[in-house]
């Protein structure tokens, strides 16, 4: 009888499969392409606030009236800024993530990352409880060295 040996019996340790190993890949592959359309709504959320500023920023005034279209084209700006590093940090944080998948670390920030792009209904809805429901299974846990 041995007593070198501590934790559960090696027949109740979860293996991983190789459709665990597929999905994750797979889904590395969907988070880069969502990363893609992140990234190419971002491009236009920016295109619409520089062009709104333009057009509010040299908008013609009236005799006497005063140049209130410089103070909404500054605002604009202002919000179009916010709104774009917001976007880049999300973009930043799906791209890590896919990364994460591929190299089966970073689980927690794929977790939070799956979490946010539920929000985006419908295609990051699906992708998003798909990714959490894949990173439950114990096989899954198992390549990423979790109990």
């Amino acid at each position: 009888m041995s007593f070198g040996h501590f934790g559960p019996p090696q027949e109740l340790v979860p293996q991983a499969t190789a459709k665990d190993a597929s999905d994750l890949d797979l889904l590395a592959t969907l988070h880069y392409v969502w990363s893609g359309l992140l990234s190419v709504g971002t491009l236009g959320v920016i295109g619409y606030f520089v062009l709104l500023a333009g057009v509010f920023g040299f908008a013609p005034t009236g005799h006497g009236a005063p140049a209130s279209g410089v103070a909404v084209a500054g605002v604009l700006l202002v919000v179009g800024v916010v709104m774009a590093l917001v976007l880049v940090a999300l973009v930043t944080l799906h791209i890590l993530a896919a990364s994460g998948l591929k190299k089966r670390t970073r689980r927690t920030l794929t977790f939070v990352a799956s979490v946010m792009m539920c929000t985006s209904f419908p295609l990051g809805t699906a992708l998003g409880v798909w990714t959490i429901m894949v990173l439950g299974r114990p096989g899954v846990k198992a390549l990423y060295g979790v109990p």
